[in-house]
């Protein structure tokens, strides 16, 4: 069994999502004072020091966020993120390399929560929550 360091996990799941253009240097591996939509904010979630199989087991959400100043153009945008494959896709982004850059020996992402609003900064923002496994 590996132990998980959450602090490198953290920063692979940025750098995965950063990999999709248009959140290039919009991926935060803390939640940020102030945000330049769209936006993506990885939150630790729960966890196992061992499962079944003896392997350590750590969950993340992921906050993705629009503006909600074109709302139809905000549920596109959050569409395409949680398309399965492309390049604005989630998914496809973090499980490009499915180690996060060797942090975990295997991940798993999905599923998403419904869209709702968000507030950050005195700001609101159409969000969807995505969730992410990963396995040490």
């Amino acid at each position: 069994m590996t132990a998980i360091d959450l602090d490198d996990v953290a920063a692979g799941i940025k750098e995965a999502l950063e990999t999709i253009p248009s959140l290039t240097g919009r991926a935060f591996s803390e939640i940020p004072e102030r945000v330049s939509p769209p936006t993506a904010v990885v939150v630790l979630g729960s966890g196992d020091w061992e499962t079944f199989d003896d392997a350590e087991r750590v969950n993340w959400q992921i906050l993705l966020l629009v503006s909600l100043a074109n709302a139809k153009n905000a549920q596109q945008r959050l569409r395409d993120f949680l398309k399965r494959t492309g390049t604005e896709s989630v998914k496809a982004a973090l499980e490009a390399d499915g180690t996060l850059g060797g942090t975990v020996a295997d991940l798993n992402a999905g599923p998403w929560n419904e869209p709702d609003t968000y507030e950050i900064g005195d700001q609101q923002y159409l969000g969807v929550v995505v969730n992410l496994a990963t396995y040490g």
